[in-house]
């Protein structure tokens, strides 16, 4: 038997990871991370209300943790810089790294628990005595691993993730028939620290200069249009560009011209980037051969990168990728998490 730390979010996920240990005979500890107060409450007033719930029902503590104002200033913002920088952020990922397993690390080591589990669909391969690294769940649908690749591996070393070998489905129905309170929830989609999953209410509140309307031009320059600022768009967005005679696919935004240019035709691809704040936790092999993944739900596709210090360069051995700046390219060996960094399209 071991003492757990599970992540709960009051999300079917994690009630399921909590419920999963009890009957394996551990001791099972909740911890709840409050990112964010009103006027949009991470986790949202249902979920919090479902957590408690569980935690009773179950009979296991609840420990709550205030991690707000390591969250505004982590997450969100960084979220809104990279906005203004013309690129495309992912802030689960900076928040699952800089605050959730971070903050359960150290509750973890508080409580006196072996071990922590969150709800994420993904596995876990020991590379040492105290170094971990994150394995693709078995749902090929489901799984998260693109979400965890900064997570520090002496972190992960003390990590179990029940849902790794199971799909939502099985997770839901687990739940019904324990009559779990989350076992209906619907899964959080969107950017939770905004209202309604809008993003721009947050961008307006902190930056309103980034919703300025700014021209939209040809790659030949020639004058297409007007965006509604900057922070609305990315790379290789089609819809919303209010143009005639697409399709139309934007290539590039300028952050200081506030100038978004586009092209006809197809999506912009890339066969080769640049990697910024790159980790890499494969200590045996700096450089190589990898898979690589620019963008959740991509297709991991065959490449090369090259190491300089904290810089990396990726070229795909065939063919090209979608790749927007600011969003991450995980590496991968097989099915293991070998490192990533953020897309720089240049140098």
């Amino acid at each position: 038997m071991a003492r757990y730390v599970v992540g709960l979010s009051g999300g079917v996920d994690s009630s399921a990871v909590c419920s999963l240990l009890l009957e394996e005979g551990h001791e099972v500890y909740a911890c709840l991370l409050t990112m964010q107060h009103e006027p949009c409450a991470v986790p949202a007033c249902d979920a919090l209300e479902r957590a408690r719930t569980l935690s009773q029902s179950l009979g296991i503590p609840l420990v709550e943790r205030d991690v707000s104002e390591l969250f505004a200033r982590s997450v969100v913002s960084q979220f809104v810089d990279e906005y203004a920088c013309g690129r495309t952020p992912n802030p689960c990922i900076v928040c699952n790294a800089s605050v959730k397993f971070a903050a359960l690390d150290l509750v973890a080591t508080e409580l006196g628990c072996d071990l922590i589990a969150t709800g994420h669909y993904v596995g876990c391969t020991r590379v040492s005595p105290h170094r971990s690294l994150v394995v693709r769940g078995d749902d090929p649908i489901k799984d998260q691993s693109y979400f965890l690749y900064r997570v520090d591996p002496r972190i992960l070393s003390r990590c179990r993730f029940p849902l790794a070998s199971v799909s939502k489905a099985d997770t839901r129905s687990y739940a019904s028939q324990h009559n779990l309170s989350a076992a209906h929830a619907k899964d959080s989609t969107g950017v939770c620290f905004s209202p309604g999953g809008d993003y721009h209410e947050t961008i307006r509140a902190l930056r309103p200069g980034l919703l300025e309307p700014g021209p939209i031009v040809s790659e030949d320059g020639e004058l297409l249009g007007e965006h509604a600022g900057i922070a609305c768009y990315t790379i290789g967005q089609r819809k919303g560009l209010g143009l005639s005679g697409g399709p139309w696919f934007i290539t590039r935004i300028d952050s200081k011209s506030r100038v978004i240019t586009v092209a006809h035709g197809s999506q912009p691809h890339a066969r080769s980037f640049y990697l910024s704040d790159t980790v890499l936790w494969d200590e045996l092999d700096r450089g190589g051969a990898c898979l690589v993944q620019t963008h959740y739900r991509a297709k991991a596709r065959p490449a090369h990168m090259t190491i300089a210090g904290s810089a990396a360069h990726v070229e795909l051995d065939e063919g090209n990728t979608l790749a927007a700046d600011g969003q991450s390219c995980v590496l991968y060996r097989n099915n293991t998490v070998i490192g990533g960094g953020y897309i720089r399209l240049q140098a």
